[in-house]
């Protein structure tokens, strides 16, 4: 199977082509990067500079089996450039699903978020769950989401938009875009200031997936054509949530392992009465053959581990 991955040098997407390699005939991907030989050797991976055109993308989706889309602006850019976000999610998933029309393609598998249900998740929420998120990052994500569904034919091409909760792990690049995602936020700044600044309720609940899992999830997919085949729409997280308050103590915990301690400063009240429970699941995969496994341990030991390597003489 010959692979494509649009923003396949992001936190995210670098991570899936890492873990494609040698179970896939192929991987290309497409990016805006330039210097690409400290990223994978170009004997594993083919790099293609994206140029976002019609015939450009017409050329990419004819040579591929399956696509995997995880490019797009992260959170905080989404906000600071609002239209710019909005825009690049309805001009290229136009291009793409105009190219997948002329040239049909086993599976497309587009990331979205689980925050397109709300910007405060809590509660229970499933697939049937109401998007209501106006928040740019949202708004964006189901942007793209609103287009493949309507144009993409799922007689010919295996859809899947996944809704990730918060998906953990370490990057392969220093220069991957993560250090506004609360554990990687956390980690470093153990590390480079030694005290770590709270600034979110403790008993806020959040779903946190290994990215390993995430990976795997993906390759499933890939090689299982049939499974959950009728479902356009699959959320995918962990079994559990997490209180940012045991994420912290997890932390704490695995960073003793590498000789590294500090101090946590609370913004907020740690005695708060405020109960926010979260139950984020799928009602499809929960009765599938996939099962998620918990890897967060490995994730964020390896994220200690690099981070200190990269940050541990910087102030």
């Amino acid at each position: 199977m010959k692979v494509l991955v649009i923003g396949g040098l992001g936190n995210l997407g670098s991570r899936i082509t890492e873990y494609l390699l040698g179970k896939v005939e192929k991987i290309t991907v497409s990016t805006r990067k330039r210097n690409l030989k400290k990223y994978f050797s170009n004997k594993l991976v083919n790099f293609i500079r994206i140029r976002w055109n019609q015939k450009f993308i017409d050329n990419l989706v004819k040579d591929s089996d399956a696509i995997i889309f995880s490019a797009g602006f992260n959170a905080k850019d989404s906000v600071l450039k609002k239209k710019e976000a909005l825009d690049f999610s309805k001009y290229s998933m136009n291009l793409i699903t105009k190219a997948i029309s002329k040239y049909p393609i086993k599976t497309f598998i587009f990331i979205s978020t689980a925050h397109v249900y709300d910007s405060f998740l809590s509660g229970k929420i499933n697939e049937d769950s109401k998007t209501k998120n106006n928040h740019p990052y949202a708004k964006s994500k189901l942007i793209s989401e609103n287009i493949l569904l309507k144009s993409i034919d799922i007689k010919h091409t295996n859809l899947k938009i996944i809704r990730l909760s918060n998906a953990v792990g370490y990057p392969l690049f220093k220069d991957n875009k993560v250090w506004n995602l609360f554990v990687n936020d956390v980690i470093r700044q153990s590390i480079t200031k030694k005290t770590v600044q709270i600034n979110s309720s403790l008993l806020t609940q959040r779903n946190f997936i290994a990215i390993s899992e995430v990976c795997r999830f993906i390759l499933y997919i890939l090689e299982n054509q049939n499974f959950l085949r009728k479902r356009k729409i699959i959320n995918l997280g962990s079994n559990k949530s997490y209180s940012l308050k045991d994420m912290i103590s997890l932390i704490q915990k695995l960073s003793i392992n590498h000789n590294i301690k500090f101090s946590i400063n609370y913004k907020n009240n740690i005695n708060t009465n405020e109960k926010f429970k979260l139950d984020y699941n799928s009602k499809y995969i929960t009765y599938s053959n996939f099962k998620v496994k918990n890897k967060l341990k490995y994730e964020i030991d390896m994220m200690i581990k690099t981070t200190n390597q990269w940050y541990s003489h910087n102030d």
